[in-house]
């Protein structure tokens, strides 16, 4: 008899596909620019809203994205991390203010802009990983050597 997945499982993944990016929900004429860091707070404002998790997840780190073109119509794609934190999803609070959870779930997601839309798409993909904390405190060893 087969295992059902959990949703701590191994390799849970989000696909999400969001029509508005924009924080009125509606679409203007002339679409405002969308900057890297926007797009990147708004794909962990999406995986919050839209992942049915227990608790907010928080940026972790944000993969560097020279490339990224504001006035671009183009598909654009980022990569970033989150962690879970100790605040329930079914609070609203600022992000800023919830701490990491000691243990908490590490997904690594990218994010893929339609900005060429109208309104602008999103596709978000995030998976968990294992180990990342590990790994990142064995790099930091190596380089005290």
């Amino acid at each position: 008899m087969a295992e059902e997945p959990t949703m701590e499982g191994f390799f849970w993944k989000t696909l999400l596909v969001v029509g508005a990016l924009s924080a009125s929900g509606h679409c203007a004429p002339s679409q405002k620019l969308l900057t890297y860091d926007e797009a990147v707070e708004q794909g962990v404002a999406l995986y919050n809203s839209k992942a049915k998790e227990e608790s907010l997840y928080r940026l972790l780190e944000a993969a560097p994205q020279p490339e990224w073109d504001p006035n671009s119509e183009g598909t654009q794609e980022l990569e970033f991390t989150i962690k879970e934190t100790v605040c329930p999803a079914k609070e609203e609070v600022s992000l800023d203010q919830c701490d990491f959870e000691e243990g908490g779930v590490v997904r690594e997601c990218t994010a893929t802009y339609f900005l060429g839309e109208k309104p602008p798409m999103a596709v978000l993909n995030c998976k968990a990983v294992e180990g990342i904390e590990e790994e990142e405190e064995e790099v930091e060893e190596k380089e005290e050597e």
